[in-house]
């Protein structure tokens, strides 16, 4: 249920509370928690329309999957830890974490490896957040930049 209205929060809140009081808190994360973050994603994808290389209509389309066949999802943005004692930044010729190696007319090509969050056996799919740039600009402006050298 997208809400639209103050009513519509406060149906979704009444919800989440009976499915932890008839747990008795013991679900910590419903199986359905990443729903939540697909339903938002959908209800504000039209601010993406026209944008270079975003897609409100898969957003939309995965949102009315979502709810038509009754999935769940978990996510993975975690990358696999190489070495304990640094950060591994992609910088490998053969990927070890989750990168996009192709793109074509079906879509991309991913190769490599995450880790999966909560849930993961138990859900119907998994949405993959690529992550790096991101972490690469904040850490150059990082108190720690030893943290970006890599070692081999």
């Amino acid at each position: 249920m997208q809400p639209k209205t103050k009513e519509d929060l406060k149906k979704r809140r009444k919800m989440m509370e009976h499915w932890a009081k008839s747990t008795h808190g013991l679900m910590g994360r419903s199986p359905d928690y990443m729903n939540t973050a697909v339903m938002s994603f959908a209800s504000s994808s039209a601010i993406l329309c026209g944008m270079e290389n975003c897609f409100p209509e898969t957003i939309q389309s995965l949102y009315e999957r979502a709810m038509e066949q009754d999935l769940s999802f978990t996510h993975t943005f975690i990358t696999p830890q190489v070495n304990r004692s640094q950060f591994y930044l992609g910088m490998s010729e053969k990927p070890i974490s989750a990168k996009v190696i192709e793109r074509n007319d079906k879509g991309l090509i991913i190769k490599g490896a995450r880790l999966l969050a909560t849930q993961g056996g138990l859900t119907d799919e998994v949405l993959l957040f690529l992550l790096p740039d991101y972490f690469l600009i904040v850490m150059k402006h990082s108190p720690f930049p030893s943290l970006l050298t890599q070692k081999d």
